[in-house]
């Protein structure tokens, strides 16, 4: 239903076009779904929730599916510091304390936020899919392949099984997190990538629109904040271990 629905938006706010998606969808959950579109109940109740649950369906498949892959496919350690942010956050405390670390987990998540997710929602493919849609997607990638091989900076004892054991991950929340700006953000496309030198899209500029996406992409950066003071909490830990 939600890619049926989500296809009938105008061209330059919608994340994706799925011309047989109402194929398949029964027609009392069809027309429900556009009644409560239409009078604005859906969008007043959760701002960019239909683009959100659109894109958690992409990233979580790419997640679960890297992850459960690489567990039982691929060595421990693959990718231990070989990531641009395991680069940058190293493996020692920033200046030893437990606060300067959190401040140095977050600037490069924020970086990630911004120039990896936002950014990249300017463009959108010839099929009018966002960019930032599709790092996220990667992102998620490298996410459960870090989980799936224990590729993390301080190791968590071996390989993670897929469990519930997620919950306590801060990754999940930062993955959240890029996902919520990411469907916040698709508003502000401004060329589709058709030709040599693509094609204008104007965005909206109602404000109602810019509100609700400063709001979403605020409560994003809230979320950051939580996960990385958590991860930088659980590498103090670790490394008080190691002495």
């Amino acid at each position: 239903m939600m890619r049926a629905l989500e296809s009938e938006r105008p061209e330059d706010e919608r994340v994706l076009c799925d011309p047989y998606a109402r194929l398949f969808v029964p027609g009392w959950l069809y027309w429900t779904g556009r009644f409560f579109i239409a009078i604005g109940y859906a969008e007043w109740s959760g701002p960019g929730v239909q683009g959100f649950l659109l894109e958690r369906y992409w990233e979580w498949s790419a997640f679960l599916g890297a992850w459960i892959l690489s567990y039982l496919l691929l060595p421990e350690g693959l990718l231990r510091g070989r990531s641009a942010a395991q680069a940058l956050a190293k493996n020692n405390l920033a200046g030893g304390s437990v606060w300067l670390e959190w401040l140095r987990i977050l600037a490069i998540d924020i970086g990630i936020l911004f120039l990896s997710i936002i950014a990249p929602n300017l463009l959108r493919t010839e099929r009018d899919y966002p960019l930032g849609y599709i790092s996220t997607t990667l992102i998620a990638v490298i996410c459960g392949v870090t989980l799936g091989t224990d590729s993390f900076t301080a190791s968590i004892g071996g390989k993670m099984p897929p469990t519930i054991a997620i919950l306590g991950s801060s990754g999940l929340y930062e993955i959240t997190a890029y996902v919520l700006a990411a469907a916040a953000t698709v508003s502000i496309s401004r060329y589709r990538l058709v030709g040599k030198w693509g094609t204008a899209i104007t965005p909206p500029k109602s404000k109602s629109v810019i509100r609700e996406r400063l709001i979403r992409v605020l409560l994003a950066i809230a979320i950051l904040v939580f996960a990385c003071g958590w991860e930088a909490y659980r590498f103090s830990q670790a490394t008080a271990s190691w002495k």
